[in-house]
């Protein structure tokens, strides 16, 4: 892993920490916190040399928020805007396939604990979960994932 990228990796890691406390807390994400991130996230790429990484880093952003935007305005927004956003600017830190595998396990945790706590009869099928602590913990296994490769 190249330096650039694991600076990215724990940078964006902080980042999701901070507004994973805020998420359990309030289910709000600070916006001014959001744009430092994007803002940080964005400038960091362009310290990195390779053309691939910027362009496959551009467009996991842009898509990754495109997508989670629909996916928002689909389930009538029940998907919180502050997630939409965080997986926009996480896709500028970690790229397309690593936003992907991050995204990928945070829903696989989060119907985990709802399938074992809705068995446990401890919740209601309608139960809501903050979803950035998820997300920061599949932003864990995709650098984990990426470090290991």
């Amino acid at each position: 892993m190249l330096n650039n990228e694991m600076i990215r990796y724990i940078v964006l890691f902080v980042f999701c920490i901070y507004f994973s406390k805020e998420d359990i807390k309030t289910k709000c994400i600070n916006n001014k916190a959001m744009l430092l991130s994007a803002c940080i996230g964005f400038l960091l790429l362009l310290f990195s040399m390779d053309k691939f990484v910027y362009i496959s880093n551009i467009s996991a952003g842009i898509l990754g928020f495109l997508i989670s935007f629909f996916a928002a305005w689909l389930s009538k927004w029940e998907i919180g805007m502050g997630d939409v956003k965080l997986i926009g600017t996480a896709g500028f830190y970690i790229g397309m396939i690593s936003l992907q595998i991050a995204i990928f396990w945070a829903l696989v945790l989060i119907l985990l604990l709802g399938l074992i706590q809705w068995i446990t009869k401890k919740i209601t099928i309608k139960k809501e979960y903050p979803f950035v602590p998820f997300f920061t913990v599949g932003v864990f296994i995709a650098f984990c994932m990426r470090l290991f490769n």
